[in-house]
């Protein structure tokens, strides 16, 4: 029990950690926000030029090990990897601003390497592609966050993995009230 109680800190880490795993933070000193053509806005810390491969092997392996403490008491991990706004909306950048040779590629690398590492993950590069051709945008133009289409299509893609993966027991709303 002490081995795991040490080890909460860490797993809470390396889970928010992953959030970022295909985003490497901006200096500092950087603008907070990218005003893109037609108003649009982007997060500026969303490091759009660095491959970021050795902290995302660092973080995987974080992942890695949580994954496995995980599974020996009964418990599926599911990591879902948000791809970054300006992937979307690389037209509406601004002028001279993209996504680098180098960074292009991170998105599906760290979907590669979770999948190698074991560990089970959502693409949500479908979900919020089906979005953005339904005629809803995937993520809001003034803000660095999804929309409501995004989140419930990233929620019904979750839902979807899941289901491939476990089976749950119970029935559908006879679990504790929250809140």
């Amino acid at each position: 029990m002490p081995n795991t109680i040490r080890f909460l800190p860490r797993l809470a880490s390396a889970l928010m950690v992953a959030l970022l795993a295909t985003s490497v933070a901006a200096p500092a000193s950087a603008q907070a926000v990218l005003v893109g053509k037609d108003n649009w806005l982007f997060y500026a810390g969303d490091d759009m030029s660095q491959a970021g491969t050795a902290a995302m092997r660092e973080n995987i392996a974080l992942m890695r090990d949580a994954n496995d403490l995980l599974k020996a008491k009964g418990i599926g991990l599911v990591v879902v990897v948000v791809p970054l706004k300006a992937r979307f909306d690389q037209g509406n950048l601004p002028e001279g601003s993209a996504i680098s040779a180098a960074a292009q590629p991170r998105y599906a690398a760290a979907q590669e390497q979770l999948k190698a590492a074991g560990i089970v993950s959502v693409d949500l590069m479908p979900a919020l592609t089906a979005v953005e051709q339904s005629g809803q945008g995937a993520f809001f133009r003034k803000d660095s966050h999804w929309t409501a289409w995004s989140a419930e299509a990233a929620a019904q893609a979750t839902a979807g993995v899941i289901q491939q993966h476990w089976t749950l027991s119970g029935e559908a709303g006879s679990g504790k009230a929250l809140g």
